[in-house]
Parts: structure tokens; C-alpha cells; sequence
């Protein structure tokens, strides 16, 4: 277990905690947590074949299979590690939110989804962050599925994976028609897009805030591009060449390494950081087409 940070009671955390896909504090931000163990132990994949949610070890082992209530076709998963509880984009449809073991699952009747793709947390503000698709929009909404609304951002174009800098105020979102990655502010402000070298079908993106960098996924070239966060010095990574029909990635930056979720080969790839050491998990045949993975506690 790599532990990122613990209170035993009620206390003051402010530090900045990852678990590859949720931001849950910044720094100099103080959040308010009862009885929290924020780690990461555990990988979460959305498998769109057979709407259940796979679950193992880090390093593949102890896997499982999630039957989790009101799933259809999910593609994307977020991880609240506070409450403990998954949200997951149901393809064409909506957002289904259970506990991690998967049991008390429901839907989430959120306003103004239109063929949603992906989903980032804000949890420290009580906010989550969808893409979508059909109309090239991102929509904010609460974490108990109220309060929709659309942002419609400039510069977004076919809009897949997303990604938040909360301590600077910024989205960041894959457009996969354009080859760019958009940068916006959270209230959806400020659009720009980032034409960042070596990008090619970007899908899934995830942050090393730490380190300035964004991790993009290329479904095309079967890579990952790594680049500044201001969109310069793109570097291509093939991961050796074990991606395949590659979708979403998690990075757990305590230990250095980036998992992928493989559409097509039914794995996640986990590598170094910097793109050596590629294996490509199978997690004892419990996925069928994986979408997205995402890092969280048990």
C-alpha cells in the first residue's frame, strides 16, 4: 500500500492529494475530513463490454469484477477516495455513482449531459466535471447530480478525456478531432487550445502538477505523449508497444508510474513515468474492453 496521507480525526489537510484521476485538496487549501486514510491500493477500469466495473492490485493481482447497479456501456471512472465512492459515464447516457465495493448503486440525473464521455472530480468544491461529446461542451454539476449546467468552452472539438488543476483554476480536455488539448478555466472561461506535438486521436489526459506536465493518450499511434503544461515539448512514448486501442490512464505519482487501460487487448499497461518498464496487466481476465482506469483506496 503507498500511503499519500492519513488523519486518524477530525482534522485540518492541506496538502495536495492524487489518486491518479481525483484532485482532492491543493495546497493552502484546508479541507475539513473525519477519519480519512486517502491511499492508493487499488485500480478501478470501466469494461464497456460487459457493464461491470474490474478491480485488482496495483500490480494486477487480487482482481475482481464489480456488478455494479445502473451501469450501460461505462467508458469513464472517477474515484471520491474520501467517501469512498466511484462515478462512472454510461456511453449515450448518464452518470451511475456506487460505493467502491460496488453495492448501493443509482443513477445521477444530471442536466444537460448529451452523449458524456468523461469525468474529473473536484471534491474539495463538491464538483464534477463532464465531457460531452454530442454538443462540445463540458457540463459542472454537483457531486449529488444536481445543479447542472453547460459550459461551452471555445476551442473544444470532439471533446474525450479531461482533467483538472484545481489549485490554478484550470481544465484541461482532450479533443480528438483536432489534436489539441484545450485549457480553460473552471467556470469555462479563457479557452484555448494547446496544439501539442506528437498528439494524434488524444483520448484520456492526466496531470503530474508537481512536475508541470500532462499525460495525453493517443488511440492512433497506440501512445502517450508527454508534455508541458503550457502544451510545448510534446514527447511521444509507445510504452513498448504494448498499447492497443489505448483509452484512458492514471498516473500514481508516488511511485513513478502511468496505468492504461487497452481497449482492444483487454489489459492495462503500467509503466515508469517516463515511458520504460511497460507490462501489460491482464488482471486475471476480468476485463472486457476497458475504457478508462482509475487509482484509489479499497
Amino acid at each position: 500500500m503507498k500511503r499519500i496521507g492519513s488523519i486518524s480525526a477530525i482534522g485540518i489537510l492541506s496538502v495536495l492529494l492524487v489518486t491518479g484521476c481525483t484532485i482532492i485538496g491543493v495546497p493552502g487549501f484546508n479541507i475539513i475530513i473525519n477519519f480519512v486514510d486517502a491511499s492508493i491500493d487499488r485500480m478501478y477500469v470501466t469494461n464497456a463490454g460487459s457493464d461491470v466495473i474490474g478491480t485488482a492490485q496495483l500490480d494486477g493481482s487480487d482482481s475482481a469484477t464489480l456488478g455494479v447497479a445502473s451501469l450501460s456501456d461505462p467508458i469513464w471512472i472517477a474515484v471520491d477516495p474520501i467517501s469512498r465512492r466511484m462515478y462512472v459515464v454510461n456511453l449515450y447516457g448518464n452518470i451511475a455513482v456506487a460505493k467502491l465495493d460496488g453495492t448501493g448503486g443509482t443513477t445521477l440525473g444530471v442536466a444537460t449531459l448529451n452523449d458524456p464521455r468523461s469525468v474529473a472530480l473536484d471534491v474539495a468544491d463538491g464538483k464534477m466535471y463532464i465531457t460531452n461529446e454530442g454538443n462540445d461542451t463540458v457540463t459542472v454539476a454537483n457531486m449529488n447530480g444536481t445543479g447542472g449546467t453547460t459550459l461551452a468552452i471555445a476551442t473544444l472539438d470532439n471533446p474525450q478525456g479531461i482533467a483538472l488543476d484545481v489549485a490554478s483554476g484550470k481544465m484541461y480536455v482532450a479533443n480528438t478531432d483536432t489534436n489539441t488539448v484545450t485549457v480553460a478555466n473552471l467556470d469555462g472561461s479563457g479557452g484555448v487550445a494547446l496544439a501539442v506535438a506528437t498528439l494524434s486521436k488524444p483520448y484520456g489526459i492526466a496531470l503530474d502538477l508537481a512536475s508541470g506536465k500532462m499525460y495525453v493518450v493517443n488511440s492512433d499511434t497506440n501512445s502517450v505523449t508527454v508534455a508541458s503544461l503550457d502544451g510545448t515539448g510534446g514527447t511521444s512514448y509507445n510504452l513498448g508497444g504494448l498499447l492497443d486501442g489505448p483509452r484512458g490512464i492514471a498516473l500514481d505519482l508516488v511511485a513513478g508510474t502511468m496505468y492504461v487501460a487497452n481497449r482492444y487487448s483487454n489489459t492495462v499497461v503500467v509503466a515508469n513515468l517516463d515511458g520504460t518498464s511497460a507490462t501489460a496487466l491482464d488482471l486475471g481476465g476480468v476485463l472486457d474492453t476497458p475504457y478508462s482506469v482509475c487509482l484509489g483506496p479499497s
